[in-house]
């Protein structure tokens, strides 16, 4: 994206940046997406035969979703963080590969993991108080784990700092997530609508007769890819809201620029 993009912008201006980054690095993205759920995919393969199998081992099954929540607990984070970094540094005009995203996530887990946690058991806490307090909470702590990643911070002060960032933005922050979560939910619905006409057609064909393992399985894959798909959107609006909330607050557009314009000074060849 180009310098121009370094100012603070609306709800709407956020999405549609978004939806540029997304298009002009779509492999990329979706590279990583599909790593954030390949672990738990290849769980779901053996569940889904074992679920379908009247002589299924109840051990098994019960050991395989410890298994998928385990991944899902320890991994998923830390993957958002390598999306979240991919996003970062495409806005800020810098390549990085998918590789490059992956390791330096999981070279801060142990913070990314915390951060994450604690964010989520506050706003869990605050959903069980009248729900309100919970949407606040949301929009307290966006920057999580933003701020881990791009400021190097552990995780009480990851907390404090989102806090400082959502300072008198909170209602434009929760509005921007919002529209971002109710284009991913848009996305969702129409495959599950697609998904609806396949089972439908299959159903009829084979004269009312139940799926088999194999055939449930595959019916969920279209799902499975509308999550893959939508989920860059989530991590890069979350990105940029990051960014508008410092430059917003602190002028961090002009900090952006004029180190971008002392480095094309330094790269004129001196006369």
């Amino acid at each position: 994206m180009s310098d121009l993009t370094f100012r603070a912008r609306s709800a709407t201006e956020i999405v549609d940046g978004t939806f540029r980054l997304y298009r002009e690095h779509f492999v990329s993205f979706l590279t990583l997406s599909t790593l954030v759920y390949l672990p738990v995919i290849a769980l779901m393969i053996p569940l889904m035969g074992m679920m379908n199998d009247p002589t299924g081992d109840p051990t098994a099954m019960g050991l395989t979703f410890i298994a998928i929540g385990l991944v899902t607990i320890l991994w998923y984070p830390v993957m958002w963080g390598a999306l979240m970094l991919s996003a970062s540094e495409r806005y800020l005009g810098r390549e990085i590969e998918t590789g490059e995203a992956v390791r330096r996530a999981f070279g801060k887990f142990g913070t990314l993991l915390g951060s994450w946690v604690a964010k989520w058991l506050i706003v869990t806490i605050g959903f069980f108080l009248l729900i309100v307090p919970g949407f606040y909470f949301i929009a307290r702590y966006f920057a999580i784990p933003a701020t881990v990643l791009f400021e190097n911070r552990g995780v009480g002060d990851s907390l404090n700092r989102s806090s400082q960032l959502s300072i008198g933005q909170k209602g434009r922050i929760l509005g921007t997530l919002a529209l971002a979560w109710m284009i991913l939910f848009g996305i969702i619905f129409a495959f599950s609508m697609v998904i609806g006409v396949i089972v439908g057609v299959v159903t009829l064909r084979s004269g009312g007769e139940p799926m088999d393992g194999t055939s449930a399985l595959l019916m969920q894959l279209p799902g499975i890819f509308s999550y893959i798909l939508g989920l860059p959107i989530i991590v890069i609006v979350e990105t940029l809201l990051y960014y508008d909330a410092r430059i917003r607050q602190e002028g961090y557009d002009i900090e952006l620029m004029t180190a971008r314009l002392g480095s094309a000074d330094t790269e004129v060849p001196a006369h």
